[in-house]
């Protein structure tokens, strides 16, 4: 069952990234963790769907505008894929404890 919770923190986490275009992991990692009671490992795939659809709502009325620089975009884009698959593969093989730590350390720079 989705808890207004859940609701509330998907809300909260649209807003920052159509806002300012950034804090939709750094806030949606622990609020499922830790508000939603989900496992690391389940919260951490869970931030980035929830980031890329998300998204989606920031994108698409500045791409009206024409805001949208998309040629610095698709390098950033292009470049993150295969490091965010590299990321992947190394957060199966760290314990949580450490990935834990990572996140806080990532958070507080």
């Amino acid at each position: 069952m989705i808890s207004i919770l859940a609701v509330l923190f998907g809300a909260v986490i649209g807003l920052a990234l159509g806002l300012l275009g950034a804090g939709g992991s750094i806030l949606a990692v622990p609020a499922l963790v830790y508000g939603v009671g989900l496992p690391l490992n389940a919260a951490v795939p869970a931030s980035l769907a929830v980031v890329a659809v998300s998204s989606l709502g920031g994108v698409l009325p500045r791409e009206r505008r024409r805001a949208v620089q998309w040629r610095i975009a698709g390098v950033f884009g292009a470049s993150g894929i295969p490091a965010a698959f590299a990321g992947a593969a190394l957060g199966r093989l760290l314990p949580q404890r450490w990935l834990l730590l990572a996140f806080a350390v990532l958070m507080t720079a």
